[in-house]
């Protein structure tokens, strides 16, 4: 995935992380990260506001409490995940497990 500019510094201020591993956390969103075919509910909500507030983007990802914005192969933006939001997840992620 290509990494633009300004994505990278939004995660550069909002993280401090070096390059490599802003790469690599990218790498793993894809991978491992929440997408919004994935989501029903308050969170399936929250997906479609973010894809309505950036109307150029084609996909959105939420890993590691943070949400990605991208078009095509292109990363827009990274922003943290509101903390609502963080807490759905976590909720999700538990009942998985429980699951399992």
């Amino acid at each position: 995935m290509i990494v633009s500019d300004h994505a990278y510094e939004r995660l550069k201020n909002r993280t401090g992380l070096k390059k490599k591993t802003f790469q690599k956390l990218v790498e793993e969103s894809k991978i491992y990260g929440i997408k919004h075919k994935d989501t029903s509910g308050s969170l399936k909500k929250y997906f479609d506001k973010v894809y309505l507030s950036n109307g150029n983007s084609t996909a959105t990802t939420i890993y590691k409490n943070f949400v990605f914005v991208s078009k095509g192969e292109t990363l827009i933006t990274v922003f943290p995940a509101p903390h609502y939001i963080q807490k759905l997840i976590k909720n999700l992620n538990r009942k998985e497990n429980e699951n399992e």
